[in-house]
């Protein structure tokens, strides 16, 4: 028999791996076969749309009532 010792990886930590989903470059996620970059990117980007969204909404709705209130005085 050998003497051999086998080196065994070490195990990530789990800061490591909530960092390791993170991508460095958008269009590398996509490149890459990293599926948890994909989701994780298309996740912050929906999340961009819906906050642009509402605050388009009370933008919209901050433009209504001033046009509300210029009819009334003229």
């Amino acid at each position: 028999m050998s003497s051999e010792t086998v080196k065994v990886p070490e195990t990530p930590g789990f800061v490591q791996v909530l960092l390791s989903i993170v991508p460095t470059n958008i269009v590398g996620a996509f490149a890459e076969p990293n599926l948890l970059g994909i989701i994780f990117t298309a996740r912050v980007f929906g999340i961009a749309l819906l906050k642009l969204r509402e605050s388009e909404k009370k933008h919209d709705v901050a433009e209504d009532s001033t046009e509300v209130a210029e009819q009334q005085v003229y």
